[in-house]
């Protein structure tokens, strides 16, 4: 299964022409100004990740393990699909064009919305999807090594042009907002060139605006990698640390509930049989399933325990509970249960994926559906060039296991990562560093 260079090009037409017609657009719904703004953003990943399958034809997917490769053309696939929804939401409200076909001239944003066929909640959902379409691709372009770079004079000129249209829908905004004042009127030639000379065009009244819809507080996380005995856990413990810090200092939390588990751990697994009969995309990708029930590596746990850092009586429960804790495998429900799994390596990530699939194939799409949980490269949050870099467990001594310098430096990477993923992902901002901890 291949990406054709055509099937990204009708893509990036399609938002190119979508946004074409939103830069017209003046009188619209906030949630149809965000999906403009999203789309901008989303275009601009498409142009380069056509540049980069045209200038490399032969090896543009070379970086990509067989089930990165199938994924990323099934989002280029949903996007599509959805850049043309927007194509047509725009193209109508630019036209007034309502049911059948039929010229409708809307009064008010609620009956745009009924002629339209949509709500602002449809709105809403669109904008998250192609907000979810970028990122899906912007972690690909950095599996693929591609950095999204602008000549600086184009960069300039675009600003320019920028600041220019802003200050243009600025003094339309300006004009549209003294025109509804009580008693006046806009004059039909200025608003429809079908209008009879003289007389009054509608405005359209303003519904009320709905409410931002709250930002959630019931994600679930899952950290996985092969065995559940170092990188996993102990992103997991770190996790919550960052929780008992940030509540205990008064700040936000989003995430409800974080676990981790071992893709090759049988223990409290119900899915051994679909992960040992995976098509993997290479040999050495299959390891051996391990029965599980084990204490994490004791050097990883004191590389994050035995320090100053988190000197609170909470760190202590946090640690209590990871020594009663034991490895675990997956539960075939993962990707329904959760909404991010993060996993350590790009063969990791190939790994779930094509777990992901299997699932679906043997007990249907609803135990791993489409819109469930994001596979996410926790590398992915150490690179301020959106290519990933991997965080592989640190290599054994010669005469024994890790040592503890070694997962020092690897709980400081992970350190780095998880706190990246937090702030982008959930939104959560870090405790000032004297903020007073509550017992």
């Amino acid at each position: 299964m291949s990406i054709s260079l055509d099937t990204v090009f009708q893509v990036v037409d399609i938002a190119r022409k979508a946004i074409e017609i939103y830069q017209k657009i003046q009188d619209g719904p906030e949630q149809m100004k965000k999906i403009g703004l999203r789309m901008q953003k989303l275009h601009k990943l498409l142009v380069n990740l056509h540049r980069h399958l045209r200038d490399n034809s032969k090896h543009a997917l070379a970086r990509l393990r067989k089930f990165q490769t199938e994924e990323l053309l099934e989002i280029i696939k949903d996007t599509q699909a959805d850049c043309d929804k927007v194509y047509e939401l725009f193209h109508k409200w630019e036209n007034n064009v309502g049911p059948w076909g039929l010229q409708w001239r809307f009064t008010s944003f609620a009956q745009a919305y009924f002629t339209l066929g949509t709500s602002s909640e449809k709105l809403e959902a669109l904008a998250k999807d192609i907000e979810s379409h970028r990122r899906d691709i912007d972690q690909y372009m950095g599996f693929l090594g591609i950095v999204v770079l602008q000549d600086a004079n184009v960069g300039i000129k675009k600003l320019q042009a920028d600041n220019a249209a802003l200050k243009k829908q600025l003094d339309a905004i300006q004009q549209s907002l003294v025109m509804l004042q009580p008693g006046n009127t806009i004059p039909a030639a200025a608003a429809s060139s079908g209008a009879e000379g003289g007389s009054v065009a509608k405005v359209p009244k303003p519904s009320p605006s709905p409410s931002p819809a709250p930002l959630r507080s019931d994600y679930k996380i899952l950290f996985v990698d092969p065995e559940n005995l170092g990188r996993s856990v102990i992103a997991e413990a770190l996790t919550k640390l960052l929780k008992e810090w940030t509540v205990r200092t008064g700040g936000a939390w989003r995430i409800k509930g974080v676990d981790s588990a071992g893709f090759f751990v049988g223990s409290k697994s119900n899915c051994i049989d679909v992960i040992e009969s995976l098509d993997f995309s290479q040999k050495s990708y299959k390891k051996p399933i391990v029965a599980g029930g084990a204490k994490a590596t004791d050097a990883a746990v004191a590389a994050l325990f035995d320090n100053k850092t988190f000197n609170h009586p909470f760190k202590k429960t946090v640690r209590d509970a990871l020594d009663a804790r034991r490895s675990r495998g997956l539960r075939r429900t993962i990707f329904k249960d959760y909404d991010f799994v993060l996993v350590f390596t790009a063969r990791e990530h190939d790994n779930m994926l094509a777990l992901r699939k299997a699932l679906a194939a043997k007990h249907g799409k609803d135990v791993a559906p489409k819109s469930g949980a994001k596979v996410l490269h926790l590398g992915r949050f150490l690179s301020s060039d959106g290519i990933p870099r991997e965080i592989i467990t640190p290599l054994p001594s010669l005469d024994g296991p890790a040592s503890r310098e070694k997962w020092n430096q690897k709980v400081s990477q992970m350190k780095t990562a998880v706190k990246a993923f937090l702030k982008e992902e959930m939104k959560w901002s870090q405790p000032a560093a004297k903020a007073v901890v509550a017992d």
